[in-house]
């Protein structure tokens, strides 16, 4: 693969004011389209930061352009990070590997528009991060 020599980042917040998915417990998503200009497929890094004032316990990322599913159920602390680096198949909470309370898919970017969802308590902001390769 040849790589492009810029990272595309891409950063929001799931907030109260987004699609609520279940308002009781105030658990939100997040739609944004993310563009790879890459020829092939691109692994993201996302990282998730809680500022929610308490712990959050289900973190859902989704490509629906590709059908696949990140799941993190494990406890992130308020003003900590969930860091999930796609292509080194890693999921750090709080710098601290965190694999086991992880399950579904590493997801990918298709070359072109991908939608991607980011579900959570909010508040939750993100960061994804790729760099768009071709073959």
């Amino acid at each position: 693969f040849w790589y492009k020599n810029t990272t595309t980042t891409i950063s929001g917040s799931v907030t109260s004011g987004d699609t609520a998915v279940d308002i009781t417990a105030g658990i939100y998503k997040e739609v944004v389209t993310v563009s790879n200009s890459g020829k092939a497929f691109a692994y993201p890094k996302i990282s998730v930061t809680n500022k929610s004032g308490g712990a959050v316990t289900s973190i859902i990322i989704r490509n629906t352009t590709t059908g696949r599913t990140f799941t993190f159920t494990g406890s992130v602390a308020n003003d900590k990070a969930l860091v999930a680096d796609m292509g080194n198949f890693t999921v750090k909470n709080d710098g601290t590997e965190d694999l086991t309370n992880f399950s579904g898919s590493f997801i990918w970017l298709d070359p072109g528009n991908n939608t991607i969802e980011i579900e959570g308590k909010a508040q939750l902001n993100y960061v994804i991060e790729f760099t768009a390769r071709y073959f």
